[in-house]
This record gives structure tokens, C-alpha cells and sequence, in this order.
């Protein structure tokens, strides 16, 4: 025969102590068990999954339902539902009574009574606390109903009878938090005796105790329920129920074979409790000198107690070296970043475990995850083991563990499954056999798996969308190279056709200044020359004439002269700027300095050499027209790669908007400059120059030009 249990997980005392009971009746019977965990009904209802999923890959004879931990709240149908979940097997409810079911229950009323009868009668203590777990479990609203109706009774005969209720979960640390909270809230008026649900609650409650500084707190005594083995080794010892879980275990087993051979069973058995008096009471039940005091878990010597507890303080090593090899695999797992690196990992814990059978098992991802095939990643079995690769082929689920279950074994075998989730997400499954002192640790070592296996998901997720995006990237990287080229070209060509517009102009320049110089100032020193020949005829007319004519030569010369500098073609840039600073000096009276520090092996270009000239001019014309300016510096000075070249003078900076409102000279100035400001931009781009212009009122304006020296042969 085979058999399933369903538990929350096997990581406290309570359902350790179920499954251990489970266990030993099952290999004294000769029935095959297998353990599943984090299969929970209320979180298929909560997350609208299926009920059970290992159904549909395990092949059982029975179904075991420690329902005390897997169901919160009893649905209407909920019976029905299993029933047809499990296509009729026979099932057993452990902990809490299922309608249809045989049902294993505790009965709790008689020993929270008794241990009540200690507290009140044989203590006097007064004031309560009773700490419960949810309000809506069945454990805790029968202990916190039996807690209410004594105290209600005993307020009868004892007046000063006062007593508290707290909700809180069934842990150790939601104690811990709950009793702080009360305390701080309570501080000068203590409680006699603190009365809780469980034993783990009761831990919490000690630890909180010991920590705080309040002298009348730490009198408080404190009570428990389930007798962990925990209980008897905390300081003090913990006065509470013990519940026959071993034995609840082992008549649950039972009576799921003669259910199953369809013998009649009853549908509600009860076991019942006993109350074990220790320190935390306030009681002094134990004494180690003297061998007449009352036992210590059956112990009648000191011989006998001394043996005890070199196996408990064994135990407490042993788990204490466990809780290393878990740290250990949370340090490594931090750093590994493949699943194969993960399998190296947990392959290292098992060893250090001593876990001789176990198999991981990962679920292929993708958006509706299939649980019924895994890929086998790992597997440790009878002394070998062997690994596999991530990509290896996917197995049915169900042809696996029917392989497992016919292997053949000299004894029966007793295997845990347990599922490993993120955030409700299927990963995969942990399949193995394990010694009870070592269970807690694998869940703990399943949760830092489960964290570690989604991680690298989404690092690998993330890992192929930056290749998909580095592909987009270089095909889109690949079309702006391929537009850049065209704009590239495009412009190439705008360059080109402005350049050659601009040396047409130039060259209509020199042609109109030419004929400037040799055909209307030829013909005007003609005349000239006529008319100083005509002085002797003391003709006033005549002398006004002949100085007019000068004046007009000379203006027309300089025109010609601005028009296009031939000193510019024929000495050079230098020669040319030398010239521009003289004029402007000798015509404006504005003291002008040059400056010219250029190597003298650096040879421009025409079109270079043109361009910088004309945006100087055009400096120089905003000068003499709005600067006002009193001095002028023009330098060039070179370096390797460039020619900078600056035009700076003190006047009076750029025309503000307030004196350009009403004045129409101003307007027209204003215009003026934008257009050459423009003209001096647009050349500085033709020769590639980098071009700066600013100009602050009353600070004056500066004109920077940082010119290229490659491709020179243009």
C-alpha cells in the first residue's frame, strides 16, 4: 500500500512530531509514504488554483490531510471537492473535522481547564493574558473559548479576577511583537500569568520577558500548548499540554487502512491531552539532587537525566552545525548566477546534510507553465548521483515517480516532495529523504533556493531582452549610419555648391574691383591731370574741381581696396589684417593692436584665408559704425592642430531693447549687425571653424575663431 501526506511544511515541531507518528506506523505496516508539502488549501482558493496538484502525477492508495495546518477555513463543498480532487481514495483528516471524512481530533478542553485549575487554585494568580493564534482557527477558538468560560467562572468565587484576549499568528516571533506591543501599553500594571495557544507562542513570550527592563514584567509567569520538544530546554522550562502527536499520528495511518480495506471506521476519534507542570509556571517540579522529585519526561535518576541531556544538547549541536551548512548555501547561492552554478551549490548542502536520496526537479518557463513535466537537473540515489544540464529533456512527472515507487526496496521507503514557488509561480520540485532534526533546515534551504532559481530567471530574461535590444540597437545603429551618410553626402554637396557661390562672388569681387582700380580711377586721374593743367587759367572753378576729383579717386580706390584686398592674394593673410588695422586706425582714430603669432611654415588656403578676412571685416565695420570703441585687439596665434584667431574691443556692447523700442536708427543698426552677425557665422561654418561672438553692454565685444589647419590642399 501506498500513501500520501499533506502537510504545510515541515519546518516546526508540530507537523514534525504528525509525520514522525505517520512514519512509524507506516514501517511497522509495511506502506510506502510519501510527504507533500506547501500544497495548502487556502491558498489554492486565495490564488484560484487547483486543489492538490500532485494528483495528477502520483499514483496513491490513500490520502493522509493534516488539516489542522493545510485549512484554515471550511468551505461549504469543500469535502465534495476533495472527494472528486481524489477520485474517491480514502481519506483521513488529521486535526480538524472534515464532514464525510474520518476525522482525528484533539481534545483540548479538559487539559486548558486543568492547567487553569494550577494557575488559579494552586498559584492565586489573578490577572491573565490569554495570547491566542488567528481568531478563526479551530484550535484557538475551542482553547480560547475553554480560557474565557473558566475565567467567566472563576470570577464568580474570586472577584478580582481580571483577564485580556490577544490575536495574533501561531509564531514565534508574532508573539514576540504582540507581547511588546502589550507591554509598552501595560507597563505599570503586569499581568499575573501570560496563557497562550501554543508552545512557539509561549517561546516568543519568555524571549520578550527576558528582554525588557521591568522588573515586575519579568515575574510574569507564562503557559503553553503542544510540549515541543523545544519546551523542556527553555529557561524556564515550559509549563503546557502535551499533545499526543506521535500517537495521533499512528492511529491516523491505521485508520486509513481499514478505511481503505472498507472496514467500518468511526468518523470522529479523540485523543486526549496531559498537562505537564515544569518552571515557567512558577512551579519548582524538578530538582537534579534529588532522585525522589518529580520525573523529567519519565526520567527517574539523575543517571537517566544526565543521558537526557547529552542527547538534547547533542541535538541543539547538530542543529546548530545544520543552521551553518544553510548559511553557507545562502552565501554561495548569493553569488551563483546560472542554474548550474545553483546545482553545484545545493549538491554541496546535501553532502554536508548527509541527504542520501534527493532529486531537483525545474519546470520549463514561459507563460502557462506546464506542472507536469520538469527537467531533472539533479539526482542522488543509493550512494551515486548524477547532474545534468538545464536544457536536458523534459520528463512526465508521472512515469517518474511510478518508477520510483516500483523500484524495488527491502524496506518501505518514505520520501518528502516538497514545491518550490515565487510569488505564486511554479519553479520546480525537491524530492528526497531526510532525518526529522534535519527538515527544518531543507525548507529553509527550499526558500533560499526558490529565491536564488527566480533570480536567475529573471537575470536570464533580462540577459536575452539586452540581446534582442543590442540587435535592434546595431540594425537601427546600422540605418542612422546609412542616413548620417546620406545627410553626410547631401551636405557635402550644399558645402560645395556654397563654396563655389562664394568664390564666384569673390571673384566678381575682384573683377568689379579691378575695373574700379584700372578703368573709373585710370579715367579720374585723367582728368585730374587735365584739370591741373587747366590751374594756370586761375580759374577758381577749375581748383575745386581738381580737388573733387582727388577726393573721388581716393574713395574710389579704397573701395576698390575693401572690395577685395589684393594684398590678401598677393602677401597674405597677414600683410591683409595688418592693413585692415592701419585703415580702421587712420579713419576712426580708435587705436587698434595686432597681434600675429602663427608658425610661419603654416600655409592657408584662398578659401580659408578669404573667409577669415571677411569675418574680421566685418568685425571691424561693427567698430567704426556701433562700438564707440576707443581700442581694438586682433590676434592669430597657432598651435599644431589650429589658428585661433580673436577680435576684441571696450565699446559699448550690444544696443539694449529699451533704446531700440521707439528709435528707428537703432532698429536699422540693430538689423544690421544681426545680418553680419549671420554673414561671420555662416563663413566661420564653411571653413569649419568653431565660432563665438559675445558682447555684453557697456563691457564691450569679443569675436573668437577656432580654425582647423587639416585639409589644407582644399
Amino acid at each position: 500500500m501506498r500513501i500520501a501526506l499533506y502537510v504545510r511544511n515541515l519546518d516546526e515541531q508540530y507537523q514534525i512530531s504528525v509525520y514522525r507518528g505517520i512514519r512509524t506506523q507506516a514501517a511497522k505496516m509495511g506502506i510506502d509514504l510519501i510527504c507533500i508539502q506547501n500544497e495548502t488549501i487556502e491558498q489554492a482558493t486565495l490564488y484560484n488554483k487547483n486543489l492538490f496538484p500532485s494528483m495528477r502525477f502520483l499514483s496513491v492508495d490513500g490520502v493522509l490531510l493534516l488539516s489542522s495546518v493545510i485549512v484554515l477555513d471550511i468551505e461549504f463543498d469543500l469535502p465534495e471537492r476533495i472527494i472528486k480532487l481524489f477520485n474517491n481514495l480514502p481519506c483521513v483528516s488529521i486535526g480538524k473535522r472534515l464532514n464525510t471524512f474520518p476525522s482525528l481530533l484533539i481534545r483540548n478542553r479538559y487539559s486548558m481547564e486543568s492547567i487553569l485549575n494550577h494557575l488559579v487554585l494552586d498559584h492565586g494568580y489573578r490577572k491573565f493574558l490569554f495570547m491566542g493564534g488567528p481568531s478563526t482557527h479551530r484550535d484557538n477558538i475551542i482553547r480560547e473559548h475553554v480560557f474565557k468560560k473558566s475565567m467567566q467562572k472563576y470570577m464568580y468565587q474570586f472577584k478580582e479576577i481580571e483577564f485580556e484576549v490577544v490575536n495574533c499568528d501561531f509564531l514565534e516571533m508574532s508573539a514576540i511583537q504582540a507581547m511588546k506591543t502589550y507591554v509598552r501599553s501595560h507597563e505599570h500594571h503586569p499581568v499575573d500569568v501570560v496563557v497562550t495557544a501554543n508552545d512557539s507562542m509561549a517561546i516568543g513570550v519568555l524571549k520578550c520577558l527576558r528582554s525588557i527592563n521591568n522588573n515586575e514584567w519579568k515575574k510574569c509567569a507564562v503557559t503553553g500548548f503542544d510540549d515541543i520538544p523545544q519546551a523542556q530546554m527553555e529557561i524556564p522550562a515550559l509549563t503546557t499540554v502535551k499533545q499526543p502527536l506521535d500517537l495521533l499520528g499512528q492511529m491516523s495511518v491505521s485508520t486509513l487502512y481499514d478505511f481503505h480495506l472498507k472496514e467500518s471506521v468511526p468518523k470522529v476519534q479523540l485523543v486526549n491531552t496531559e498537562v505537564v507542570i515544569r518552571n515557567s509556571c512558577g512551579c519548582n517540579r524538578f530538582n537534579i539532587e534529588d532522585s525522589s522529585s518529580d520525573s523529567f519526561e519519565g526520567l527517574n535518576s539523575p543517571k537517566d537525566f544526565k543521558e537526557k541531556m547529552l542527547q538534547i544538547y547533542t541535538r541543539e549541536i547538530k542543529s546548530e552545525e545544520y543552521l551553518k551548512h544553510v548559511s553557507i548555501l545562502a552565501q554561495q547561492l548569493n553569488s551563483a548566477y546560472s542554474i548550474k552554478e545553483l546545482v553545484l551549490c545545493l549538491q554541496d548542502f546535501l553532502e554536508k546534510m548527509e541527504i542520501k536520496v534527493c532529486y531537483f526537479f525545474l519546470y520549463p518557463q514561459g507563460e502557462n507553465i506546464d506542472t507536469n513535466k520538469a527537467h531533472l537537473l539533479y539526482e542522488r540515489y543509493e550512494g551515486t548521483e548524477i547532474m545534468l544540464s538545464d536544457v536536458s529533456p523534459q520528463i512526465s512527472l508521472k512515469d517518474f515517480f511510478d518508477s520510483l515507487f516500483l523500484k524495488k526496496h527491502s524496506e518501505p521507503f518514505f520520501h518528502c516532495l516538497l514545491h518550490l514557488n515565487a510569488e505564486e509561480v511554479p519553479l520546480g520540485l525537491l524530492v528526497y529523504e531526510a532525518d526529522d532534526s534535519v527538515q527544518p533546515h531543507l525548507c529553509n534551504a527550499a526558500l533560499l533556493l526558490q529565491n536564488a532559481i527566480r533570480l536567475i530567471q529573471v537575470l536570464d530574461k533580462e540577459k536575452d531582452r539586452a540581446d534582442q535590444l543590442e540587435v535592434e540597437v546595431a540594425k537601427r545603429t546600422s540605418d542612422l549610419v546609412k542616413a548620417n551618410k546620406e545627410l553626410k553626402k547631401e551636405a557635402d554637396k550644399r558645402i560645395a555648391v556654397e563654396a563655389e557661390v562664394l568664390k564666384i562672388s569673390e571673384m566678381e569681387r575682384l573683377r568689379f574691383s579691378l575695373d574700379l582700380h584700372d578703368d573709373i580711377c585710370q579715367r579720374l586721374a585723367g582728368i585730374s591731370m587735365f584739370c591741373t593743367s587747366l590751374k594756370t587759367a586761375q580759374e577758381p572753378v577749375l581748383k575745386d574741381l581738381s580737388s573733387m576729383i582727388d577726393e573721388t579717386l581716393l574713395r574710389t580706390r579704397q573701395y576698390a581696396h575693401d572690395f577685395f584686398p589684393l594684398e590678401l592674394d598677393t602677401l597674405g593673410l597677414h600683410e591683409a589684417f595688418e592693413s585692415l588695422c592701419m585703415n580702421v586706425q587712420k579713419q576712426t582714430g580708435c587705436v587698434c593692436t595686432y597681434e600675429w603669432k602663427v608658425a610661419p611654415d603654416i600655409q592657408l588656403s584662398v578659401t580659408k584665408k578669404m573667409n577669415l578676412f571677411r569675418i574680421i571685416q566685418e568685425g571691424m565695420q561693427n567698430v567704426i559704425k556701433h562700438s564707440k570703441a576707443t581700442h581694438v585687439l586682433l590676434s592669430a596665434v597657432s598651435s599644431k592642430t589650429h589658428i585661433f584667431v580673436t577680435l576684441e574691443d571696450n565699446g559699448t556692447g550690444k544696443v539694449e531693447k529699451k533704446a531700440v523700442q521707439n528709435s528707428k536708427t537703432a532698429k536699422r543698426m540693430v538689423l544690421g549687425r544681426g545680418l553680419g552677425l549671420k554673414s561671420m557665422e555662416y563663413r566661420a561654418h564653411q571653413i569649419n571653424a568653431e565660432y563665438s561672438w559675445k558682447s555684453e553692454s557697456g563691457k564691450g565685444t569679443a569675436i573668437k575663431l577656432k580654425v582647423p589647419l587639416e585639409d589644407e590642399n582644399q
